[in-house]
């Protein structure tokens, strides 16, 4: 837009001035000519009166007395012509008839000459167009000051707008510029502040839900406990854990902030911590994790608090759809995008369809794959199932942004 608006106050006053100095060159033009023909007037009547007051053996010497480089004059007697006899058929001649002293008829002829009034009008011309190059480029030059002024307000507009849609909901815009801009900057700031506050009220529905679980969840968990048939103790005890942890993965979901840790995520940091945290769970569980991971990784475009959440999930899912003493391997390669695969030896996904949000063949809520993609696909990466081993297993293959 601010080129557009450059190019047009560069065209508009640059046809302007042109059309300025053709109408300025035609009236200069026709004013010159009027002008030395005024002035060859008048000197014909000087010289017509000055002939017929003198001695008429003086002519020759009176016209060169009264030369000028500006007119060209001749004067034809009945003795002979003086002067410049090609005057006669200048179609601007002035003409003035009179009578010398001893009463022979005369003539004289005055024209301006042509080439000083070329001379002239090109200077002019010359001056005038110099002379509009300087107002065109002042011109533009107060365009772009002007133009610059006028989209800054919208430049920062289109910046918060930005910086909203990837999540930071703490920046405003400035209101600025024109009225009708200053009412969309605080429209837009209105907006922030309620999606600021929609988000503060979720969390802390989310903090309410998270209170309000955990006391009736220890309770079955408890009574579960006291049941006589080990079996079924066992049975409901895991379908507990499982709602436990669904409800663990919901509740991290609707607290995160996506400006959380803006800086980038350590992938290194994060893996080796939830390695460590699910460690005794999986030794229980009777499962070997093999870790395969360079000990340094570049910063990823994700949050800590994201990576978390994912390799929770992923880790989950396996404890959660695999047989007791099923093996799990965990490998990440450095590339392009940094690529995080978590595998195991159990039997494989039933079919792409757990990909879908909701969709589960474990009696989960089915959203923490649907979870692990929008958190890759936010980082620039993708979220990838596929067969571990030629054998059967599952394979999540995640990939993820570096950050810039």
């Amino acid at each position: 837009m601010k080129r557009q608006i450059i190019w047009i106050v560069s065209v508009a006053s640059g046809v302007g001035i042109i059309v300025g100095v053709l109408v300025l060159a035609i009236i200069t033009t026709v004013d010159t000519r009027i002008e030395s023909e005024r002035a060859a007037d008048r000197a014909g009547k000087v010289i017509a009166k000055m002939l017929s007051e003198g001695d008429p053996s003086t002519v020759p010497a009176m016209i060169q007395a009264v030369e000028s480089q500006d007119l060209r004059f001749a004067v034809v007697t009945p003795q002979g012509s003086f002067g410049e006899p090609s005057v006669t058929e200048d179609s601007r001649v002035i003409r003035e008839d009179l009578v010398l002293r001893n009463g022979s008829p005369a003539t004289v002829y005055v024209a301006p000459d042509p080439r000083l009034v070329h001379e002239n009008v090109d200077v002019f011309i010359i001056s005038e167009v110099v002379l509009g190059a300087i107002v065109w480029a002042i011109a533009v030059g107060i365009g772009v000051v002007v133009t610059a002024r006028m989209i800054r307000p919208l430049e920062n507009l289109a910046e918060v707008s930005q910086q909203l849609s990837e999540g930071d909901l703490d920046v405003r815009a400035d209101v600025t510029g024109p009225e009708e801009i200053q009412e969309v900057a605080g429209a837009l700031n209105s907006l922030a502040e309620r999606f600021n506050q929609r988000i503060v009220d979720e969390r802390e529905a989310a903090a309410d839900l998270s209170h309000r679980l955990r006391t009736p969840l220890a309770a079955l968990q408890a009574e579960a406990d006291t049941l006589a048939d080990p079996q079924e103790a066992a049975r409901i005890f895991e379908k507990i854990s499982r709602l436990d942890r669904d409800v663990d993965a919901v509740i991290t979901t609707m607290r995160r902030s996506e400006r959380d840790d803006a800086s980038g995520g350590d992938l290194s940091g994060v893996l080796a911590e939830r390695i460590a945290f699910w460690t005794p769970l999986l030794e229980f569980e009777g499962r070997e994790c093999l870790v395969q991971a360079p000990d340094r990784l570049p910063s990823v475009a994700a949050s800590n608090g994201d990576l978390s959440t994912m390799l929770d999930a992923l880790i989950q899912n396996v404890s959660a759809h695999t047989p007791e003493g099923t093996n799990m391997n965990v490998r990440v390669v450095d590339g392009p995008l940094i690529t995080l695969t978590v595998a195991d030896e159990g039997p494989g996904y039933p079919n792409d369809d757990v990909l879908a949000r909701g969709h589960s063949y474990g009696g989960s809520t089915g959203l923490g794959l649907d979870i692990v993609r929008q958190i890759a696909v936010r980082s620039g990466g993708s979220l990838r199932l596929k067969d571990a081993t030629d054998h059967g297993g599952a394979a999540a293959v995640i990939t993820l942004g570096r950050r810039p």
